[in-house]
Formats: C-alpha cells, structure tokens, sequence
C-alpha cells in the first residue's frame, strides 16, 4: 500500500471523527427538546448519532479514491454530508450504474 493511499484513509478518519464529534451536542440538543421522559430522549440522541455514524460510514465508502487533503473545506463537506448521506448514495450508485 502507498504512502499516498494511507493518507487519504487518515483524511477520511478524521473528517468522519470530526462529523461524529459534531453531530453530539445537536443530538443531545434535539433529543432535550423532542423527549419528554428519559427513554425518548436517548432514543432521539442514538437514533441521531445512528444516523451520523451511518452517514460517515457511507461517505467514506463514496470518498475512499477521492484525491482530497485535510483542509476547512473537506472539513465542512464531510460535516455536511454525513447528514445528508441518502442523497449523496443516490447520486454515486446512479452514476456508477450509468457507466
């Protein structure tokens, strides 16, 4: 394996560690407004963080060729993109299925 290869792993790992880190404190915001008693509002923070974990996962499946370094930008894409992952898979399988 390459240098080159190893480097882009370490940029998905910490752009999906840092989406996750980020994704905590919206959960437990949304899970203090949406739940009334102790079981609903861990079942909104897991089913959020769920979903974020789910989605740094596919992206870095998406992203694992891209030529991307560790900048804001990667920073803030993957933020973004593990929140909206469904789309982004929608988007790659049609492609991949057009060629």
């Amino acid at each position: 394996m390459s240098l080159k290869q190893n480097n882009q792993i370490g940029s998905n790992l910490i752009g999906g560690a840092t989406a996750v880190l980020l994704a905590i404190p919206v959960a437990a915001f949304f899970g203090s407004i949406f739940g009334d008693t102790y079981q609903a509002r861990s079942t909104v923070y897991i089913l959020i963080l769920a979903w974020v974990v789910a989605g740094a996962f596919a992206i870095g499946y998406v992203s694992k060729k891209a030529p991307e370094k560790t900048t804001s930008r990667f920073f803030f894409l993957w933020v973004i993109s593990t929140w909206l992952w469904p789309l982004l898979l929608l988007v790659y399988f049609s492609k991949r299925k057009q060629k």
